[in-house]
């Protein structure tokens, strides 16, 4: 995989399934990678779309730089299995995040980190501004 600097309105390509990427720009090397997840296990290993794409483009990525890129993997508490038998190969999660908040890997063990405390500002926003409008034609926001 190779990944590439974008913001609205820049070209972009279609890939495998059909999944949009910027169509050119330097390669750049991440600081942290959202990873999407079949399943996870209590280890931080997950189950991806089966291609290994991640798994190979993680480990090459951290030889380079240990540690980076901070691998947060994406799911659902339902798809939390007691072990997917990883290989060797296999890269865990350094966070996965779920509807039930965002866990830690510790000591081989996903760890469920408490909430952050913050204080509520009326008239803030709780997210940053979505672009995504910006990439669908015919969005009821154009």
């Amino acid at each position: 995989m190779i990944f590439r600097l974008w913001k609205p309105g820049d070209a972009m390509a279609r890939g495998v399934l059909d999944i949009p990427y910027p169509a050119a720009g330097e390669p750049v090397e991440p600081d942290a990678a959202i990873v999407p997840m079949n399943g996870f296990d209590a280890a931080g290993y997950r189950l991806g779309y089966g291609g290994g794409y991640f798994d190979r483009t993680l480990a090459v990525l951290r030889m380079r730089r240990p540690g980076r890129p901070v691998a947060i993997g994406v799911s659902y508490e339902l798809a939390r299995l007691e072990t997917i038998d990883p290989q060797w190969f296999d890269i865990p999660m350094d966070y996965v995040v779920t509807e039930r908040g965002v866990h830690e890997r510790q000591d081989a063990r996903l760890a469920l980190l408490e909430p952050p405390k913050v204080a509520h500002r009326p008239g803030g926003y709780s997210s940053p501004a979505c672009l995504a409008h910006e990439l669908a034609t015919g969005h009821p926001a154009e």
